[in-house]
């Protein structure tokens, strides 16, 4: 009689783990997923990033080449130039947060499947 219950008791376990392990697998995929769509849309904000950066740097030889000459119509270039410089790194800052909060992203959903993978 102890037998017959020890089986049960070993085949509702057996049953509750493949439970475990079939939600665990289902959470590996959705992290993989996550990881791939959060991946791509960092390398898009790092590809973003590193051409305001490019641009910054014109605008900055521009601006630097500007503050060398003068005149009026200088002077509103450089107002200009200064106001588009002030925008783009405006802009890369808001890139940079963003990069951030998908890089957070990422550990939280990693960390989501270490814990199931510990409680599996």
């Amino acid at each position: 009689r102890e037998l017959e219950q020890s089986r049960a008791q070993v085949a509702e376990l057996e049953s509750k783990n493949a439970q475990l392990m079939m939600k665990l697998q289902q959470a590996l995929k959705v992290n993989q997923k996550v990881k791939e769509t959060l991946g791509g849309a960092m390398k898009q904000l790092q590809s973003k990033l590193k051409a305001e950066k490019q641009k910054n740097a014109e605008l900055k030889a521009r601006l630097s080449a500007t503050e060398q000459s003068s005149g009026k119509q200088h002077e509103e270039d450089k107002a200009a130039l200064y106001e588009t410089l002030k925008t783009k790194e405006e802009l890369m800052q808001d890139l940079r947060q963003q990069l951030l909060h998908k890089e957070s992203e990422i550990e939280q959903a990693s960390s989501t499947i270490e814990q199931l993978r510990e409680s599996a």
